[in-house]
């Protein structure tokens, strides 16, 4: 906190102040959700997931629910036992999807040639990273380039991929990647804490919470996935490093491309957020919804959990840290 005026008078501080004082002293943990992720990569998440549903003939109505998708298909193609075939096959799609907007972008060919060489020995994190994927745009302007930028020593991450490792290479400095062992395939995975690494701005941490693509058993994907994690972070609490739910407690959590009734979100919510010791001030990007009402529904939900609600894209959050950054 800045020295204090002695003779002036106390103002209140608005909560975007409370969150940007927190910033600064290294004291706030972003958290980006896979839509975002994906959205920033493979240009439009939404019209992925539609494609995938396509690619799965799924026949229901809703079709924006990747979790509830891959439930579907699991259960139909009776895999419920073991759904390694379809967190292939899914990741298999993302990078077949990437390839052919690379191809419509007019990637060199020398590139596309060796990423379709090596197509299958690649995780989709390795395959965007050859092609030049994430696209950065202006660094006043690129949400995944000011998120790199702030000085903080931890990011928790619900994607699969490491695109924000990217960017945090291209800010300049040295992340370290770790992810949950939440399924007992991940148990002998070494965690980055095995040695005397202490997260700093400089050699932040990325925290997948939710798996890495490089190890296709690790993902949450189906809503069985979801409930599973639940269900095991619960009884193995250990599972989550110390160092996280430290960051947990006593950070100001920034809440980026969530959609409040999505698994990602529930989950989450459920495991992490909500059983928190310490609170707080937080703040979750939404879009404006349709009504009065979902909006009420929304702030009323979340400010439970000390969280406030900021009304617009994630570039108009992102571009207003940047400006507050000054």
């Amino acid at each position: 906190m800045p020295r204090i005026q002695i003779g002036q008078k106390r103002v209140a501080k608005t909560w975007q102040q409370l969150i940007q004082e927190q910033i600064h002293s290294g004291k706030a943990l972003p958290v980006l959700s896979n839509a975002l992720a994906n959205r920033l990569v493979l240009g439009d998440h939404d019209h992925m997931i539609e494609a995938y549903a396509d690619y799965l003939n799924y026949p229901m109505p809703e079709r924006h629910d990747l979790s509830r998708m891959t439930q579907y298909v699991s259960v139909m193609e009776k895999q419920t036992k073991g759904t390694l075939e379809i967190k292939n096959d899914y990741l298999s799609f993302i990078k077949s999807s990437l390839l052919q907007r690379a191809e419509t972008e007019h990637v060199s060919p020398d590139l596309l040639e060796d990423a379709e060489a090596r197509f299958d020995a690649m995780d989709f994190s390795a395959l965007a990273d050859s092609l030049g994927y994430p696209h950065f745009g202006d660094s006043a302007e690129d949400p995944l380039l000011i998120l790199a930028d702030l000085p903080v020593p931890i990011y928790l991450s619900t994607s699969y991929h490491r695109f924000l490792e990217t960017a945090l290479k291209r800010a300049g400095k040295q992340p370290r990647s770790d992810v949950c062992r939440w399924h007992r395939g991940m148990r002998e995975r070494p965690s980055v804490f095995a040695g005397d690494y202490q997260p700093a701005p400089q050699a932040p941490l990325v925290y997948h919470l939710y798996g890495l693509d490089d190890e296709p058993t690790s993902l949450v994907l189906t809503e069985d996935n979801h409930m599973e994690f639940l269900g095991t972070v619960s009884k193995n609490p250990e599972l989550i490093p110390a160092r996280m739910y430290h960051a947990l407690s006593d950070s100001a959590l920034i809440l980026l491309g969530y959609h409040l009734q999505s698994w990602d979100f529930r989950t989450l919510f459920w495991s992490l957020l909500k059983p928190r010791e310490l609170k707080q001030q937080g703040v979750s990007v939404l879009q404006l919804p349709p009504s009065a009402e979902e909006q009420k529904y929304y702030q009323e939900y979340l400010e439970g959990s000390e969280f406030k609600v900021f009304w617009g894209t994630i570039e108009e959050y992102t571009r207003q840290l940047y400006e507050d950054a000054g």
